[in-house]
């Protein structure tokens, strides 16, 4: 937050982080393929003891939890490197918008699980991944009217 204010005083654009959240986060992951369908979070993932580390932890998208940690920019964690969702145990939302300039993180998510093996049909619902995406170039300002 500090450096964007910074930013912002200088006159400039902040430095946004180029990783995505998982890069930077901390869970085991076993490797694509293994998983072919996603399940609804309505039970808590599986980890070991709350005071373990997230390290021994198994990636939420690889147990079948809809994760957008691979399609969204890394560095909501702020000086902690673990992003806050992943700290407290649940799947990234997406909140810090996508790692490619203005992309659509609803389209390289579909095309992140599709690579992955899981059927995109197996989604529990699709509103997730137009959470924090999906309106851009559409929100524009309020034109001026000409007065005669």
């Amino acid at each position: 937050m500090f450096a964007a204010l910074t930013a912002a005083v200088e006159g400039e654009a902040p430095e946004l982080p180029g990783k995505s959240v998982c890069d930077t986060c901390p869970t085991i992951r076993e490797g694509k393929g293994q998983l072919k369908a996603l399940r609804r979070f309505l039970q808590s993932p599986h980890y070991g003891a709350p005071d373990e580390p997230l390290d021994k932890m198994r990636c939420f998208l690889e147990q079948g939890f809809l994760c957008m940690g691979p399609v969204t920019r890394a560095g909501c964690g702020g000086s902690q490197i673990t992003p806050r969702c992943i700290s407290a145990r649940v799947p990234c939302r997406g909140c810090y918008g996508p790692v490619v300039h203005e992309g659509n993180q609803m389209v390289d998510m579909l095309n992140a699980l599709a690579s992955n093996g899981i059927d995109v049909h197996s989604l529990p619902e699709h509103v997730s991944l137009l959470r924090f995406s999906g309106a851009h170039r559409r929100l524009r300002p309020k034109r001026q009217r000409k007065e005669a």
